[in-house]
């Protein structure tokens, strides 16, 4: 295949033409992998630049979404698998698991506070929010061990 033309898109995409077929790609990916207008580019060099710009989109996802609250892991890795595959997904949740900006534990002992403080709910009620939030068994178990009420 080759690259016939080069063109920006909406949201940080670019459309790649190839063979004069349109493709959109992430513009960082694909700026970084140094191609350019008439070069050749194999179907296995074009499928991993599409996996790796779907891992950075996925990636660029679980930042936004951290950008406005606090979210469980499990949580995170349920609200980027709607748009994106399995794979990308769980690595952009390991890789902000991996810089520290989600931590279950922090996350569920805070909602568990608010929860019993501001709504008044009972350990069992609490143990529901923190399963609907996507937290592990243990760590909800442990955390509604140590609530007050």
């Amino acid at each position: 295949m080759r690259i016939t033309e080069v063109k920006p898109a909406r949201h940080r995409l670019t459309a790649v033409f190839l063979d004069e077929e349109r493709v959109l790609i992430d513009t960082e990916t694909f700026l970084m992998s140094g191609y350019r207008v008439g070069d050749e580019v194999s179907g296995e060099e074009w499928d991993s630049l599409c996996e790796k710009a779907q891992n950075n989109r996925a990636y660029e996802k679980a930042l936004y979404l951290l950008e406005y609250r606090a979210h469980s892991r499990g949580e995170l890795l349920q609200k980027i698998r709607r748009e994106y595959p399995a794979d990308a997904a769980l690595q952009a949740v390991q890789r902000v698991e991996a810089l520290g900006l989600i931590n279950d534990l922090d996350f569920a002992t805070r909602l568990a506070e608010e929860l019993t403080t501001q709504k008044g709910y009972g350990k069992a009620r609490v143990k529901a929010g923190l399963a609907r939030r996507g937290i592990d068994g243990e760590i909800m178990d442990q955390v509604v061990e140590n609530l007050p009420c």
